[in-house]
């Protein structure tokens, strides 16, 4: 059989119930993602909501979003937010996009963090 341009083959187990998904369009998404400052692989679908989570997914790639979601956890516990609280909701939605945009006063290490020491 001869392969489709751009597309790498893969062994595929289709289990019983499972849909069928159309397995030669299985090339990914590439964006040039603005924390990398280079083209990588773009997400799966918008890691957030509204318009914010469309631009994400149109300029962040899944590692640079990985990066994100590791500097929130950061955030959250140095400044020890509540992700229930709707006021730290809208201070994390400033540090995002500080992070990913460079957006605003915020997104950077939280002052004065030192990592532990092992």
């Amino acid at each position: 059989m001869k392969p489709l341009p751009g597309v790498e083959w893969v062994s595929v187990l289709l289990l019983p119930g499972e849909p069928f998904r159309n397995w030669a369009n299985l090339t990914m998404k590439r964006v040039n993602c603005v924390v990398l400052k280079k083209e990588s692989e773009g997400l799966e679908s918008a890691p957030y909501p509204g318009e914010l989570g469309q631009r994400i997914f149109d300029s962040v790639s899944t590692e640079g979003w990985q990066q994100w979601l590791q500097r929130q956890v950061l955030i959250i516990n140095e400044n020890q937010l509540s992700t229930a609280d709707p006021q730290a909701i809208e201070l994390l939605e400033q540090h995002m996009l500080g992070f990913l945009f460079g957006e605003g006063d915020l997104g950077a290490v939280p002052e004065g963090f030192a990592p532990r020491k092992k």
